[in-house]
């Protein structure tokens, strides 16, 4: 709950953007509602997540070094937010730089650098918790788990929310519009091409995963 609350009160902070000194708020991005919604449900899903592990207790696992960043993200997922982030920072400025809509371009990538710190949070977190697996059943799970909290937030939602703008409210400059739904498209479909390699991946091994210790689930991919 308090992650959320945080999340809103960021929100209702950028909103007092509009009374800066050249700020007019009808210029602002009407995606920024999307934006800020979906990022304070994530966070609230994250710190529920985080604040349960944490009343689990426990020491690490032993001799067990923390995965690494690329074998957790996967290529299509980095490159996911590699052009959700870096790619829309890059159309920001240049929306800056050619455009009257300089309100637009730098209110945007503010809403999508929260965009980023959030995402960015998760992530971090999903690749250096602590693991807990001591057999390979539960080392598998604890890979599982990860694999999948990267998708609390991806990152391919806000270019999607992002074309609120030039479609629906156009508070976007009108020559960049095809370049927002390229933007879009691109972020959007590899983040699909990564969410169907995970669907490839290797079934768990044999082992108890449920809270039945009698419970074995042998060759079966675990879904929480």
């Amino acid at each position: 709950m308090g992650a959320v609350i945080f999340g809103f009160a960021v929100t209702i902070t950028y909103s007092y953007m509009q009374n800066l000194p050249g700020v007019r708020g009808v210029e602002m991005p009407e995606s920024r509602y999307a934006y800020f919604t979906v990022a304070a449900i994530s966070l609230g899903q994250w710190a529920s997540i985080l604040h349960r592990e944490r009343q689990l207790g426990g020491l690490p696992a032993p001799n067990r070094r923390p995965p690494s960043a690329a074998g957790v993200l996967g290529g299509w997922y980095l490159a996911s937010f590699l052009i959700t982030f870096v790619g829309g920072a890059a159309l920001a400025v240049a929306m800056y730089l050619t455009t009257s809509s300089r309100t637009f371009a730098w209110t945007w990538l503010a809403i999508l650098g929260w965009g980023a710190i959030c995402c960015t949070t998760i992530l971090v977190w999903t690749v250096r918790r602590r693991g807990r697996g001591e057999d390979a059943a539960s080392i598998a799970v604890d890979k599982e788990l990860r694999l999948q909290d990267r998708w609390l937030l991806p990152p391919a939602v806000f270019p999607v929310v992002s074309l609120i703008d030039p479609l629906f409210s156009h508070r976007s400059p009108p020559g960049f519009t095809w370049w927002m739904v390229g933007y879009a498209a691109l972020a959007a479909a590899t983040a699909v091409l990564a969410y169907r390699r995970d669907a490839r991946r290797p079934a768990l091994p044999p082992g108890i995963y449920g809270t039945d210790e009698t419970t074995s689930v042998p060759n079966q991919t675990y879904n929480p």
